[in-house]
């Protein structure tokens, strides 16, 4: 089973970014993120991106890994691989209690 990620991005933060003719680094990221619980994977090598402005729907089957993603992102769980990565940063010892400081 696989999770869908559906992403919508505002006019003005296209246009920012192309003013400024730079690419930033997006706000926040997931890079090839995996996850077990019990030898039985819920995520494997799952990369997604989050920048300002956009609107995001996060749908999938029951046990697609939706909630392990997000809780990887929130600091609830840590992911076995991959990386997480805020404002050009890679985030290491996320807590949710960090996490709810950005």
């Amino acid at each position: 089973m696989t999770a869908a990620l559906a992403r919508s991005s505002s006019d003005q933060t296209q246009a920012a970014s192309s003013e400024a003719g730079a690419v930033l680094p997006a706000r926040y990221e997931a890079r090839s993120v995996s996850k077990s619980f019990g030898g039985a994977y819920a995520l494997t090598g799952v990369s997604v991106k989050f920048e300002p402005g956009e609107i995001h729907t996060l749908c999938g089957a029951n046990g697609a890994g939706k909630s392990t993603l997000l809780k990887l992102m929130a600091g609830v769980h840590v992911p076995d691989t991959g990386e997480l990565i805020l404002n050009g940063e890679q985030l290491r010892g996320l807590t949710p209690r960090i996490a709810q400081q950005h």
